[in-house]
């Protein structure tokens, strides 16, 4: 069909352009020939050994399952095999002539010259095993090319399918990326002004608690200080209530003992009293006593007044009188004594006794 179609657009061509009809004949002789002497070569060689034909057809289906185009380069066992396409509609005689179909309308109103008279086509030779072969073998390598271009189209489908994926999820990686990105931003600014606000809290309480302690120190102090002087103040008066209370007793104990003392000393002396009168009774002056000599005696007593021992402490310048005075202490035993242990114990267990001959 294809070489059906070039034909007739080379047929119309030729109508079209009678000038290029004659060159376009000369080309198709030459193709003829030179198609004749391929034909000769392929069949002097197609003498040789049947392997090699068998060689060719084993080597045809070899590429099929190969998507690459190399298979097809390997399978060239002719030389030069490159000029056999081309004239693949050529081997065919030159259009048998057609009946002259209507003239198409042209805007041009010249009239197109005459055609020369087509010459008479050679005839239409058998195509030959080598032909057929090749023929095969190039139809067998454009479907392979074919079938190549369409893997290789799918496989760039593929690739680009795959590409617009791995693109896509990249895509959407990078805008989860950047969602979890802009969370953690926002999750951290968010935290940020937490951090701030707790912080600007946590100073506001603070400074309410400095400040809540400086006045509750304040008032404590103040507190402290009214306690103390209300502590002060009634130690003052509790101080100056016993110092009054002491003076008090003080003076009502001076006032006692005064007066305990006056009235121990009269009773003491009523006791020296007694002890001189009763000494005097038993002591006996010497005649020739002149004066009024003056012994001074330490007397030591006994509870019971019995004399314990009698002492001259300061002689009247009379022994005469000093030891009649003596004699007469001793005589004079047991002398009067007070009942009050405690008085005797301190006034009369040892006394000093002054005596003169008019006491």
């Amino acid at each position: 069909m294809k070489d059906e179609a070039v034909r007739r657009a080379r047929s119309r061509a030729a109508r079209r352009e009678p000038g290029k009809f004659a060159a376009g004949v000369m080309a198709v002789l030459m193709h003829v020939v030179f198609i004749g002497l391929l034909v000769f070569g392929v069949r002097w060689q197609s003498e040789q050994p049947d392997a090699t034909v068998v060689d060719l057809w084993t080597e045809l289906p070899a590429p099929k399952p190969i998507p690459k185009p190399e298979p097809v380069v390997q399978v060239k066992p002719q030389p030069k095999p490159e000029p056999v396409p081309e004239p693949k509609p050529e081997p065919e005689p030159a259009p048998e002539p057609d009946p002259p179909p209507p003239p198409e309308p042209e805007p041009v109103p010249e009239p197109e010259p005459t055609p020369p008279p087509e010459p008479k086509p050679a005839p239409k030779p058998e195509p030959t095993e080598a032909e057929i072969l090749l023929k095969e073998k190039a139809e067998q390598a454009r479907l392979e090319k074919i079938e190549i271009e369409r893997k290789e189209k799918e496989r760039i489908a593929v690739e680009k399918r795959r590409k617009d994926e791995f693109e896509k999820q990249a895509e959407l990686k990078r805008q989860a990326e950047a969602k979890k990105q802009a969370e953690l931003k926002r999750k951290e600014e968010a935290e940020k002004l937490a951090e701030v606000k707790r912080k600007a809290e946590a100073e506001r309480k603070a400074e309410a608690e400095v400040k809540r302690k400086a006045e509750e120190e304040k008032r404590q102090l103040a507190l402290a200080q009214e306690q103390k002087r209300l502590k002060e103040e009634q130690e003052r008066k509790a101080r100056e209530a016993r110092e009054t209370a002491e003076a008090a007793r003080v003076q009502q104990e001076r006032e006692r003992a005064t007066q305990a003392a006056a009235a121990q000393k009269r009773l003491i002396d009523e006791y020296i009293g007694r002890i001189r009168s009763q000494i005097r009774r038993y002591t006996t002056y010497p005649p020739d006593l002149v004066g009024t000599p003056q012994a001074e005696f330490t007397v030591t007593l006994l509870p019971s007044g019995e004399v314990l021992n009698v002492r001259l402490r300061k002689s009247s310048g009379n022994p005469a009188f000093d030891n009649a005075v003596e004699r007469g202490i001793y005589k004079a035993q047991p002398l009067p004594l007070p009942s009050d242990p405690l008085l005797f114990a301190s006034n009369f267990r040892e006394f000093t006794l002054v005596f003169r001959p008019e006491n």
